[in-house]
């Protein structure tokens, strides 16, 4: 039969054990003793970005756009891979008529997301490029406030 005394006994040295532990490290942590915690998370940031060979930190417009390259390069070889797959189909279909359907629905379908995707990725690449010329004017006015140089 199952003790559940026990098992109240066990679950209860283990929440006690997890409070003390994290009590102690909140206590004997450094972060109350050498300035606020934002400050420490800053500098490790840093640091950990200047030794990986990230100077500065990336807006996240930038970030945002590039991931849309991406994601669009992806969709863009699938859908080659698919035209591929279409052709294919098309010329092991040896004449029958079911078969060479459903290829060309395959190569059309390819070809129209390949046509929707290479737009996609233009206008992708246009509004990236004013997205970064607004950044480094934005940096430039902003410095030029730091400086006081205006």
């Amino acid at each position: 039969m199952l003790n559940i005394f026990s098992i109240t006994k066990k679950h209860f040295r283990m929440s006690l054990f997890i409070i003390v532990f994290f009590a102690l490290f909140f206590i004997f942590s450094s972060t109350y003793a050498q300035g606020g915690l934002q400050e420490q998370i800053r500098a490790q940031t840093q640091a950990g970005a200047k030794s990986s060979g990230f100077s500065g930190a990336i807006d996240p417009r930038a970030t945002a756009a590039l991931m849309v390259k991406l994601f669009l390069g992806f969709v863009g070889s699938i859908f080659l891979i698919l035209l591929t797959l279409g052709s294919f189909w098309y010329i092991t279909a040896r004449g029958r008529p079911d078969k060479i359907e459903k290829a060309t629905k395959t190569i059309r379908g390819a070809i129209i997301g390949l046509l929707i995707v290479v737009m996609s990725y233009a206008i992708t690449y246009f509004v990236s490029r004013e997205v970064q010329k607004s950044m480094q004017k934005q940096s430039s006015y902003v410095e030029c406030i730091e400086l006081g140089t205006c």
